[in-house]
């Protein structure tokens, strides 16, 4: 005989909203995990810039491509190539610039 599982429900999340200034002076709102948030604080601080302007530039840079990449994937992406870079380089938290892992995370594609 075997247990019923309870049926899937929503995955539990820990979105929080944040109105930033955006590359251009608009404001919107982007939402993020806590864990994406934290990162790009750490990240901020390392880099000597505040969370606005990290979002503000990562949302300058997508603006060039051809075929945009909404934001909050743009900026996920960005935490995850900036700490991967952080591991193979051990000592190094950047190796790249910050502007190069920008470029690397909103260009990424499948």
């Amino acid at each position: 005989m075997s247990a019923e599982r309870p049926p899937p429900g929503p995955l539990p999340t820990d979105m929080i909203p944040r109105v930033m200034t955006l590359h251009g002076g608009a404001e919107a709102v982007v939402t993020l995990e806590r864990f994406y948030w934290e990162a790009l604080d750490a990240i901020a601080g390392n880099e000597g810039m505040t969370i606005n302007a990290l979002v503000g530039e990562t949302d300058r840079r997508r603006a060039l491509l051809p075929e945009a990449l909404a934001l909050e994937p743009a900026l996920r992406l960005f935490c995850v190539s900036y700490y991967q870079q952080a591991t193979v380089l051990s000592g190094d938290p950047v190796g790249e610039t910050i502007g190069q892992l920008m470029d690397k995370a909103i260009h990424f594609r499948r």
